[in-house]
């Protein structure tokens, strides 16, 4: 698993998947992007953590390029925590992908930007992502009634989950 920036070669994936319907829904925004901003988005992508609140990584597995992306926003440094999302691509769901690259965005957010905590909200009915980060040790800390949209437009509740993260031993 190797998690990297954004590339140019990656608009068009990541075209897809921003506009993916369920994607829509249970994203931050619920609106279709276009072509275009996501290509000056990764054409002026900035990867210093200090000057921005969001940090968007690919993350490629042997044979699957891109197979997904993480995102770590509202980055808090001073209070060193940040909120996590993460898209795994349809081709390459249900192989435990999802799971490593969790588990390399946080050692990604602990070792280089110095977090202590991880949040994520997760739609009630997005069944895989519950499943996802619950299997990755995230705590269920309570429900948000009525917060996200589903694929039929009515409001749902979200999960919001959290954890801490592990200081490496030096051993």
């Amino acid at each position: 698993m190797m998690l990297r920036a954004p590339e140019l070669t990656d608009v068009d994936a990541l075209y897809l998947w921003e506009n993916d319907k369920n994607r829509l829904e249970q994203g931050r925004t619920g609106l279709p992007l276009s072509r275009k901003v996501i290509w000056d988005y990764v054409n002026n992508y900035d990867q210093i953590a200090l000057s921005s609140t969001d940090v968007r990584l690919m993350f490629d597995h042997e044979e699957f390029s891109p197979a997904g992306v993480v995102d770590l926003y509202d980055i808090e440094l001073s209070a060193s925590r940040s909120f996590v999302s993460i898209y795994v691509a349809q081709r390459c769901r249900k192989q435990g992908l999802g799971t490593l690259a969790l588990e390399e965005v946080e050692k990604f957010a602990r070792d280089h930007l110095g977090l202590q905590q991880l949040c994520a909200v997760v739609s009630s009915a997005n069944l895989p992502s519950l499943a996802l980060f619950t299997k990755a040790g995230y705590v269920e800390l309570t429900k948000l009634p009525q917060w996200v949209r589903d694929a039929s437009g009515e409001l749902v509740s979200a999960i919001l989950f959290l954890k801490k993260l592990s200081i490496p031993s030096n051993t």
